[in-house]
């Protein structure tokens, strides 16, 4: 389903679909940003793409990844801090890829 943008994948409550997935960003001007314990990074204005991998499930991970006010725990939470998601692309697997 395509809302706002966005492809909507619904996850049923309860069901623990698993893989790896591309978060795609764009981050709409240049920043300089704290990531975590490494020195402050420089991005160039664009889109970004962040491969990770919800092997406890993709529910539970994105709906993480598409909050706001949260706690930064990976080095894509700091860039979310200053960009948007654009698109996220799923593979669903039992395996790590």
């Amino acid at each position: 389903m395509i809302s706002d943008g966005y492809v909507v994948v619904k996850l049923g409550k309860g069901l623990t679909v698993t893989g790896s997935y591309i978060l795609l960003t764009q981050l709409p001007e240049q920043q300089t940003i704290e990531v975590g314990s490494l020195e402050a990074i420089h991005f160039p204005h664009g889109c970004y793409a962040y491969v990770g991998s919800a092997m406890g499930g993709f529910k539970s991970r994105l709906s993480r990844h598409l909050q706001g006010n949260k706690r930064p725990r990976w080095h894509i939470d700091y860039l979310l801090q200053k960009a948007s998601v654009s698109g996220i692309i799923l593979y669903q697997t039992k395996d790590r890829v």
